[in-house]
Parts: structure tokens; sequence; C-alpha cells
């Protein structure tokens, strides 16, 4: 501090040995010993983004870095922070305008701002612009094809846009690396669904059931996927459980009476729901 009494000088250097060695100790740690850490806001992650905080090298690298750090030193990058900040507080308090305006400003700076574009996207997509959004999430997805968040955000633009083929695509390419997203597995359930491609739709409404049991939606899309193959027994049989747990649900009752008009029971099905129930029962026991 007395030699470097502004901290203008960074003393830190990763390829150092001594550096070196006391991050193999931090690693050594039992992990019983360490912080539990806590998930961290959008806006925060998005704001070390901009300082050039997790990129690629911090997801697959371990505490140990044998070589030189390729990131941008963060006090390049406060400049685009701040309009990261601002922006971010514009949208929170509906100021649309001035946060499309300055994370516009923040790309004039840094047209490769995955950061920005991904903001811009979701201001897009919330303000309705699907169009434009897609747009901004096309090319945040081509820097960073492995980020989950961007591949969601971008099939649901392609989706609204009518690309269902290719939010299909992006989401199969996500779901390959990043297995355990249980929304993108539902949207791609329904992409399917819509593309009328149903088995691939009750293979993934199944996965997403495993990953959520008793999730009331993967319930009904599973279900609506099962009524649209024709395999009406299995989807009587779920319905009959899910109203076991979930007697209000309207989809639930819906679905059901539904299922017992197409089994050829039109006059029972209108009975209502309790009666609904007691014949798919009677039906499926069968």
């Amino acid at each position: 501090m007395k030699q470097d009494a502004g901290e203008l000088r960074n003393a830190y250097a990763p390829w150092d040995r001594r550096v070196q060695r006391l991050r193999q100790t931090l690693t050594e740690i039992p992990s019983s010993k360490r912080r539990e850490r806590s998930p961290a806001f959008a806006s925060t992650v998005d704001e070390l983004h901009a300082l050039g905080y997790l990129g690629p090298a911090d997801v697959v690298s371990s505490t140990d870095v044998p070589e030189p750090s390729l990131l941008p030193d963060p006090k390049d990058k406060i400049e685009e922070q701040n309009l990261l900040h601002i922006a971010t507080m514009s949208s929170e308090d509906g100021r649309l305008p001035e946060a499309r305006a300055t994370l516009k400003k923040l790309l004039a700076i840094d047209n490769a701002s995955v950061t920005a574009l991904a903001q811009l996207g979701r201001l897009e997509l919330t303000s309705g612009n699907a169009l434009e959004a897609a747009g901004y999430f096309r090319q945040a997805y081509k820097l960073r094809p492995q980020d989950p968040t961007i591949s969601f955000d971008y099939s649901k633009a392609l989706e609204l846009i009518g690309d269902l083929q290719g939010a299909r695509e992006v989401l199969e390419t996500s779901l390959k690396s990043h297995s355990d997203q249980f929304s993108a597995r539902l949207q791609l359930g329904r992409i399917c669904l819509r593309l009328n491609d149903t088995k691939s739709a009750i293979v993934h409404f199944e996965a997403a059931q495993l990953m959520e049991p008793g999730n009331a939606e993967v319930t009904v899309d599973l279900v609506k996927a099962l009524i649209a193959q024709g395999n009406l027994t299995d989807a009587a049989e779920i319905l009959e459980e899910a109203a076991k747990s979930s007697t209000t649900n309207p989809d639930v009752s819906q679905l059901m009476a539904k299922v017992c008009t197409k089994l050829g029971q039109q006059m029972e099905a209108t009975g209502g729901e309790a009666q609904a129930r007691l014949i798919c029962k009677s039906k499926t026991s069968r």
C-alpha cells in the first residue's frame, strides 16, 4: 500500500509460482470448511460479465491457473458496467426507452458485448417486439452458444416469430450440454407438439416429469401429447392420479372430460368432473 497507495499497479499474476502454490492450497481445503454460496441475482451476473468476469475460462478452469489470464482488466470495463447498471435500473423502473438507448450506447462501445445483446433481446421480448428480440439473441447466441439462458431466450423469440424448427434446434443443442434444464425440456416438448412430433414431445415431457414429479404444467402437457398420439388409456391413468392430488385444477378436469368424450362416453363426460373421474377410472381398470 505504501508503494502503490492509489492501487494502480496490478501485482497479481496467475502464472507466478507463489500464486499457483497458494491457489493449489485453496483447492485442497475440504468442501465442508468452505462457505456456502448463495445464488446471485441475474443483474449481478450481467454486471460481472460486463466487467470481464465469468468468461468461458471461469467456467471450465479449476482454481489452479497455469497460464496468464486472457480476460480483460476489469478497470477497462468500468464504463460498460456503469452503462449496464443504468440500463438495468431503467428497465426495472419501467423506463424502457432509456434502457434501450443506454444498451445501444454500450453496444456502440463494444458491439460484441453479449450482456448488452442479451439484455436488449429480453427488453424487446418484454415489449412484444419478437423479431427485434430474435435478432439480438441471434448475435448473442453466436458469441456464446453454450450459455443455456441465452439459448432458452433465443428459442422463445424464434417460436414467437414462427420459426419452430429453429427454436427446436437451439434447445436440442443446449440440452446436449446442459441436460438438467427443466424449463428448456418443457419448452422443447411444447415446440415438438406444435410441430406434430408427438413422440418426441412425450419423451421431453416425461424427462421434465422426472426432474419435477407432480408438476401440474408437465402433467397437463404430457396428457395433451398422449391425447394427440391417441393414447387415451395412459392419458386417463395420469389424469386419475393428478385428480387425486389436485381436484381443483381446471385443466385436469377439462382434459378428463375430453378423454372420456374421446372414449365414446360423451353423455357421461358432460356430467362433471367427479362423474368423469369415476367413468375414466372404471374404463382404465377393465
